[in-house]
């Protein structure tokens, strides 16, 4: 390989890896979410071409003050030619929802002083769910294709997944005011069904990793676009990845990232993480 192919193969990993950051510069800093993501993998070469495999994540948000999210995934793959193979797994997910307060409706209600004959400020009825774990099972199916040139190494993973969550009684408090004479808060507490739901998405993700001559760690930066495929909603999610994993030895590797995500469904929402992983081949 040459000087000239060696600056260009450089030049095209700094690009990709400049594009994810670009992707991961949010509008409203202020708004984002915090968190970390710790990860174990571990798999088993069963054959020349099949391998299984197993994962266990946690998520945070909060930066470290609140369990988000832990999975568990068992998976199967494929070689299916030299640059091409196959996944199949299922996860099972818990997912930690906090309470929110919602506002019930968009008009106030406005409590009159009939003292100084002025209304006063505007009140508003509104209800609060209480937090919950939320379960889910996750099916997905993935083809990944690979290009290596000379130490740059390029992949473009297509997957069709599949969630299913699981619905749920739940209690809420409703608070609605009195009259305008005399407001006061009154309390109630229901019950409330949390109606399951199935989301089909398409996960498209480019991927650069880059072999440095002599060093056991190894750059890498993904783009990956999800798309809703049971909806006319289209692409409502983009999440972005850099980081370096390090080969502790022939099995054993170790690899840390920054993740920043991106939800558009209305109102954008924003979050960025540091991730660590431990993989571990038997």
């Amino acid at each position: 390989m040459n000087l000239k192919s060696a600056i260009n193969k450089r030049q095209a990993f700094v690009m990709l890896l400049a594009f994810a950051l670009t992707l991961s510069l949010p509008t409203q800093a202020d708004d984002s979410e915090k968190g970390a993501i710790a990860a174990f993998d571990v798999s088993k070469k069963i054959s020349k071409k099949f391998k299984l495999g197993g994962e266990v994540e946690l998520r945070t948000n909060d930066y470290l003050q609140r369990v988000e999210r832990v999975t568990i995934g068992i998976d199967g793959q494929y070689k299916i030619a030299k640059h091409l193979k196959a996944n199949a797994g299922i996860t099972f997910i818990a997912v930690n929802k906090p309470w929110e307060t919602k506002i019930k409706t968009d008009d106030p209600f406005y409590a009159f002083d009939e003292e100084y004959n002025q209304i006063e400020t505007p009140l508003y009825d509104y209800n609060t769910d209480h937090g919950y774990w939320s379960k889910r099972t996750r099916y997905y199916l993935s083809l990944t294709g690979e290009y290596k040139t000379g130490r740059l190494q390029l992949s473009l993973r297509e997957r069709v997944q599949y969630t299913h969550t699981y619905g749920k009684i739940n209690y809420e408090d409703k608070y609605r005011w009195s009259d305008q004479l005399d407001p006061q808060l009154n309390k109630t507490t229901n019950l409330e069904k949390k109606k399951s739901k199935d989301k089909i998405y398409l996960r498209s993700r480019l991927m650069a990793k880059y072999n440095i001559p002599k060093c056991k760690i190894d750059p890498f930066a993904s783009v990956e676009l999800y798309t809703r495929l049971d909806s006319w909603r289209g692409a409502d999610k983009l999440r972005s990845r850099v980081g370096a994993s390090y080969k502790i030895d022939k099995k054993n590797q170790l690899n840390i990232y920054y993740q920043f995500d991106k939800v558009c469904t209305g109102n954008d929402r924003y979050s960025h993480s540091i991730g660590i992983g431990y993989s571990l081949d038997l």
